[in-house]
């Protein structure tokens, strides 16, 4: 399987599903409210990607899963393709329930965003905060 490590920008809408924490009641559409959204930190994401939807099995599975090796075994037993990658997200480009929701995750909590076209999944991410930085100490394009 082809992994790559790579730093982007995450700049589109997304939804959020929890592997854990997170009630997937709680899921809130990205874009809503976003200007009232806290300011000045930067997260930075450790994140799988995989292209479309997950098997129904494979998401049965990421409920206990707590840490990203655990995601990623599970990945790797049932063949699932994926990228690894690293991105950065304004917190002030969130809005405030998306971002108290991902403040209440355990530290290494993964969480899944599945980002849709029209109803249909395009992209899976599976993400973990693995920092939270001061905006003006972050570099984007």
């Amino acid at each position: 399987m082809g992994r790559t490590a790579t730093f982007v920008r995450l700049m589109i809408p997304v939804t959020l599903l929890s592997l854990g924490s997170v009630q997937a009641g709680a899921a809130v559409q990205a874009g809503q409210n976003a200007a009232s959204a806290p300011t000045g930190e930067v997260l930075l994401l450790d994140q799988l990607v995989v292209k479309g939807a997950l098997p129904q099995e494979v998401g049965a599975e990421l409920g206990p899963a707590h840490t990203m090796q655990a995601v990623i075994d599970i990945f790797d037993r049932h063949g699932v393709d994926f990228e690894r990658t690293y991105i950065t997200v304004p917190t002030k480009d969130l809005p405030p329930a998306f971002a108290a929701e991902l403040n209440k995750l355990p530290p290494g909590e993964p969480f899944v965003i599945p980002v849709s076209d029209n109803g249909t999944v395009t992209v899976t991410t599976v993400n973990v905060i693995i920092d939270h930085l001061p905006a003006d100490q972050v570099y984007t394009r």
